[in-house]
């Protein structure tokens, strides 16, 4: 019975570990932040706010009833003294409710206000398009930078192993008195460059793990595996059709908002505008009326009065010595200021594009050039492999083989990023996220 229970419980650990594991492939990781990041959560929050707005705004044009219950026990009745005779003020007890109806007619700021309140729905949508764009970029050199860490830890593990294994063979040679114990020491110094390398290199693919997992929205304890590697993530961004790009700056997320930036100044100009105009308003008012001397406020109801009162109220602006036009003068300006912001976004977008796809072509060549630096570099080490073999180099010209080979490896993995890094950039200037 007891072992039947510890397989039992055996098994439901197995089952909760697998639960826990996340597995993700690139396209997979960028749908999965585009849903759960905490900024996406936030922008959603924010457009439902801006419909809230609108509808704030909506309200104030439609029909707004208050109510109001009047209470008054006069505890101490006022005396009022007119020649020789004191006579008492008003009554005991008062009892007045009253309802007020308000509706809003025509005002010319209400109508701007309506198209201000939706522009403000408007570029809260654009700013959650802007979030997405920027969270795309940031997930991808996520992932990137966790594959790359993957590889060069798989690179560092390569190069430990054959570095302990000329460590073992040197060692043998010399106990057979055929080389120095300074070779020794130089292959074994080699070694513990190489173990402390690989050990900073697990901590930072640690790191960046945990910085995907924050830009993902998913928990830091989670369990996170990544299905694609280095070199599935290589063929996607090594292949670049240019003819399929093209820079569309009027569809690129920062020109709709510069735009949309240009039509909130408009707007402002026009609701400055409408304040020289008059507003038209209406209300009823309805209220009841009890008053008695009596300790039952409703026992008497002679003492009950009604009032219904309608009317129609007119604001005109007539002079604000010059401080509307003023206000104009100064949304004017800032129309002016806004228009000025979308050219120079334009011309700056422009200018990403055409700096971004240097920069990738840069990186293009840098990687394929490192790319047979490492095969060459593995040449010459395994030549000078033999040779130390056989006696006929020494251990620090192999020290200096393995190095260069060393360098061009780290050479290989940096171009490597730049070059899904450069990718993501030019596409983020394309607008293509």
């Amino acid at each position: 019975m007891k072992n039947r229970l510890l397989i039992m419980l055996s098994m439901l650990g197995v089952f909760s570990f697998a639960q826990e594991e996340m597995r993700f492939s690139l396209e997979e990781a960028i749908q999965h932040t585009l849903t759960n990041n905490y900024d996406i959560v936030k922008a959603d929050l924010e457009i439902k706010k801006a419909e809230r707005r609108v509808w704030e705004t909506t309200a104030t044009g439609l029909p707004h009833i208050d109510g109001a219950v009047d209470y008054q026990n006069n505890i101490q009745m006022q005396k009022i003294f007119l020649m020789d005779t004191v006579f008492q003020a008003g009554q005991k007890q008062n009892f007045s409710p009253s309802i007020q109806i308000n509706q809003l007619i025509f005002s010319g700021s209400y109508i701007v206000g309506l198209q201000s309140a939706k522009a403000y729905k408007e570029i809260s949508g654009l700013a959650k398009e802007k979030t997405k764009a920027q969270l795309t970029e940031a997930v991808i050199n996520a992932y990137a930078a966790v594959a790359i860490a993957d590889e060069n830890l798989a690179i560092l593990e390569k190069n430990v192993a054959s570095s302990e294994k000329n460590l073992n063979d040197i060692k043998e040679i010399y106990k057979a008195g055929f080389t120095e114990e300074q070779n020794v020491d130089q292959i074994n110094y080699t070694l513990k460059q190489l173990m402390t390398s690989k050990n900073y290199a697990q901590r930072q693919r640690q790191s960046a793990l945990n910085s995907l997992k924050f830009i993902m929205g998913v928990d830091q304890d989670a369990r996170l595996v990544l299905t694609n590697n280095l070199d599935d993530l290589m063929m996607d961004h090594l292949a670049l059709l240019r003819d399929d790009l093209k820079a569309e700056i009027d569809k690129h997320i920062d020109y709709q908002i510069a735009n949309h930036q240009v039509k909130t100044s408009e707007l402002q100009v026009k609701y400055q505008k409408t304040m020289a105009l008059p507003s038209l308003s209406t209300y009823l008012s309805h209220s009841e009326n009890w008053s008695t001397n009596e300790a039952a406020l409703f026992k008497d109801f002679g003492n009950h009065f009604a009032s219904t009162i309608w009317g129609i109220k007119l604001n005109v602006p007539i002079f604000s010595s010059f401080e509307r036009r003023a206000k104009t003068q100064q949304a004017q300006i800032d129309l002016e200021m806004a228009e000025v912001d979308r050219k120079k976004t334009e011309q700056k977008l422009i200018q990403d594009v055409r700096n971004a796809e240097v920069a990738y072509d840069n990186a293009i060549e840098s990687y394929y050039t490192s790319k047979d630096l490492v095969d060459l570099s593995s040449k010459i080490l395994e030549k000078e492999q033999i040779k130390f073999n056989e006696g006929i180099s020494s251990s620090m010209d192999l020290t200096n083989a393995e190095e260069q080979l060393y360098r061009a490896q780290n050479q290989y993995i940096q171009a490597a990023f730049d070059v899904m890094q450069s990718k993501t950039a030019l596409y983020q200037a394309l607008g293509q996220y």
